[in-house]
């Protein structure tokens, strides 16, 4: 099991772990509570150095890892189903340009469409040229 933690102001708020490969042979993830607090690395969006810049948001954690590993700014939301509304203001609030960054797959269609319409406003696509998510661009 891997686990990944969630910071904010270097505090631990959540802790998402993942079975590599489960009992009935998928990955499984495990969270300790249901409320997700944040996007993961959510410290890409409310950091100074990043104010004006743009920030992928991706579907999940391995993937917002190989961005950030290509020095992408980055931050990943646990599915495309999890972005919540409040989060917009801290896109807002911190001058950040969201950049969607989903898998591509008909999942990932969807919820980008959707985030258009949490966000108000026309937003950036970036789709992976090679397969369905990010991870298989870089392998």
């Amino acid at each position: 099991t891997l686990l990944f933690p969630f910071y904010h102001n270097n505090n631990v708020v959540f802790i998402q772990g993942r079975t590599i490969q489960g009992p009935d042979g998928y990955s499984n993830y495990l969270n300790l509570s249901k409320t997700i607090p944040m996007p993961y690395n959510s410290s890409a969006i409310t950091w100074d150095y990043n104010r004006g810049k743009e920030v992928r948001i991706c579907e999940g954690i391995i993937d917002t890892l190989t961005l950030c590993s290509r020095g992408i700014d980055t931050v990943g939301i646990l599915g495309v189903q999890n972005f919540k509304t409040e989060w917009v203001k801290l896109f807002d609030e911190n001058a950040i340009t969201p950049v969607i960054a989903f898998d591509n797959d008909k999942a990932g269609d969807e919820a980008a469409k959707k985030m258009v319409n949490i966000f108000n406003r026309d937003l950036k696509r970036e789709i992976p040229i090679k397969g369905k998510d990010w991870n298989e661009c870089f392998n």
